[in-house]
């Protein structure tokens, strides 16, 4: 029978490579990415936890591992990815100062929430092990002055420091992405769909010569808007080739998406003055 950890860590591997292929050929706004995302990480969590429900714990060891090691890391593959749509989403759309003065007040929450459980923060990064059987195992004193109380109510199949462990891991992580994007300047605006999607743009522009009156390179022009966007855009012919290998959609794909929207937009404006014209002339 296979142990735990290797349950665990064959179906994290599997979790992982559905994360990062899941979305191939699919525009996906922020939320539906991220719902799809949540969807496969609990799926992977009943899994596991359905595994350790019928086969048990083979000794306190196994148990301490489990809680303090191994689900701390799929949870925070949750916390991390619904906290980074969260930030994103509240991003200030304009101003480097602005978005600097964002991510600081977001470090300063995160500081904050460690300060709350310094003390267990402090075992988590030392990875002391002197408390183990009071902190990872359900047969410890529940009554001890030392557990953490949390205001979570999603505290599941685990102890309260597995779940602590679980939002260190990813508010670490929380803070690694946001001292990245501070450093890189705070750029006010990021590509955040696919970069296919802004490869086939860039050639549509470059093509009809509408930049600079078409004199500037492509290479030049993919760097400059990569940079601009915060993208790595490869080697355009790579790009353009990549729509040609489009198979299941349309090589224009996005251009297409972006007509229809347009026309759909434009629909939607006409039919509402028509109608706010047939309001008028009947006296409403």
């Amino acid at each position: 029978m296979k142990t735990i950890r290797i349950f665990f860590e064959e179906e994290l591997a599997g979790l992982d490579k559905m994360l990062k292929t899941f979305n191939n050929g699919k525009d996906w706004t922020p939320l539906e990415r991220l719902r799809e995302e949540m969807a496969l990480i609990r799926a992977c969590q009943a899994k596991v936890h359905g595994f350790i429900t019928q086969n048990g714990f083979i000794d306190a060891a196994e148990e301490i591992e489990y809680h303090k090691s191994l689900y701390p890391r799929l949870r925070a593959l949750h916390i991390f990815r619904v906290e980074l749509h969260l930030l994103k989403k509240n991003l200030p759309a304009l101003g480097g100062e602005s978005i600097r003065a964002y991510y600081g007040e977001q470090l300063k929450l995160l500081f904050g929430y460690i300060r709350r459980y310094e003390f267990l923060y402090s075992y988590f990064k030392l990875k002391a092990d002197d408390l183990d059987g009071l902190f990872f195992t359900e047969s410890g004193n529940r009554q001890s002055v030392l557990l953490p109380v949390l205001s979570d109510f999603e505290v599941v199949h685990t102890t309260e420091t597995g779940y602590l462990f679980a939002r260190f891991i990813a508010y670490e992580m929380l803070f690694a992405h946001i001292m990245q994007e501070m450093e890189s300047g705070g750029k006010p605006f990021r590509w955040t769909g696919e970069a296919l999607n802004l490869i086939e743009v860039l050639h549509g522009i470059h093509l009809t010569g509408q930049v600079n009156d078409g004199e500037v390179g492509l290479l030049e022009w993919f760097k400059g808007m990569g940079d601009f966007f915060g993208v790595e855009l490869g080697i355009p012919k790579k790009g353009f080739d990549g729509l040609k290998k489009r198979k299941k959609l349309s090589r224009t794909h996005f251009i297409d998406r972006i007509r229809d929207e347009l026309v759909n937009k434009m629909d939607e404006e006409d039919d509402w003055q028509r109608e706010q014209r047939r309001k008028n002339k009947a006296g409403f």
